[in-house]
């Protein structure tokens, strides 16, 4: 049985937790999530997970309260993601121990889920394996085809079809790029 790396996903902004979710479970990571500081802390004291994506603003933000998260799961990895840029944000987090990156909500979302996947290879987690990746992008391509059939689009709904879209590619060439290094003379 093959063990994933687990991420918290705390952010009070819907669409961003069910976007950036969808792509860290297709990615091989076991999620779960929080809304508010106060169900982060909770969380991350019951289940100690290898990984945890912060947004800095959530709604608030004071130091003491990124700290009191960090203390309770010691041996996270910590990424902060916010809407303000990664200087005033790294800025806002300097001088607390155990932050592993700060990415902006304004990267792409391939590039926040790639800070957390290095967080998770520096703090030495689990990878994911490839048959998770192959699982991860088959339920992808079901999610997206089951949404495609359910929804009727309005324009909201148009930019979570097109992120699922990016998120079985996504899944797709992590696959591909997984299958060929493991099928190589150095793999």
């Amino acid at each position: 049985m093959v063990i994933s790396p687990t991420i918290l996903l705390c952010d009070d902004a819907e669409g961003f937790r069910v976007m950036l979710g969808t792509m860290l479970s297709d990615a091989g990571l076991d999620v779960s999530v929080a809304c508010t500081w106060d169900d982060a802390v909770t969380r991350a004291t019951q289940r100690q997970p290898d990984a945890i994506l912060v947004d800095l603003w959530m709604p608030t933000y004071d130091p003491a309260l990124l700290r009191g998260l960090r203390a309770c799961s010691p041996g996270s990895a910590v990424v902060v993601v916010s809407a303000l840029s990664i200087e005033r944000s790294a800025l806002a987090v300097s001088g607390i121990e155990g932050i592993s990156a700060v990415v902006s909500k304004r990267d792409r979302p391939e590039v926040i889920v790639a800070a957390v996947i290095d967080a998770l290879r520096q703090s030495g987690s689990r990878e994911p394996s490839i048959a998770r990746l192959r699982a991860e992008a088959a339920r992808a391509s079901e999610r997206l085809s089951i949404y495609r059939h359910k929804t009727v689009l309005g324009s909201g709904d148009r930019q979570v079809l097109a992120e699922h879209q990016r998120v079985a590619r996504t899944a797709r060439d992590r696959l591909r790029h997984a299958s060929r290094r493991a099928s190589s003379p150095e793999g």
